[in-house]
């Protein structure tokens, strides 16, 4: 997930499933195309990727305060973060675009890999 996005530079909320479906999270920054860790990256209890299961996740961004959570699609959420930071970089402080990227990494044993979206909703305020 991507928010604050202008050019090479935004905040990004990463999902990263392992081979085993065991769910990982992380909160990121690019700055000028140079990606680097505002946090640990954190599993992900109790949620296990498994064929044709969704995955439900939100992405806030107030001021500098980030935080992310996921969880199965067909439970509810759990209204708790699983990861969270402050962050005061220059230039990510500012309004701009928000958006989704997909990436499947090689090799994947248990392809094919099918990545979509049913819903995507964006808040200011």
């Amino acid at each position: 997930m991507l928010a604050r996005a202008n050019g090479t530079t935004a905040y990004r909320a990463a999902i990263r499933v392992a081979t085993s479906g065991a769910v990982f999270v992380q909160l990121k920054k690019a700055v000028n195309g140079v990606e680097s860790n505002v946090g640990s990256e954190v599993a992900v209890s109790g949620l296990n990727a498994a064929a044709a299961a969704q995955i439900a996740f939100r992405f806030d961004v107030v001021g500098s305060q980030l935080q992310f959570r996921v969880w199965a699609a067909s439970g509810t959420d759990p209204g708790t973060w699983q990861v969270s930071a402050t962050d005061t970089t220059a230039g990510l402080g500012v309004a701009g675009s928000e958006g989704i990227r997909f990436f499947t990494g090689a090799p994947v044993p248990n392809g094919p890999v099918i990545d979509s979206l049913s819903s995507f909703q964006v808040r200011q305020g």
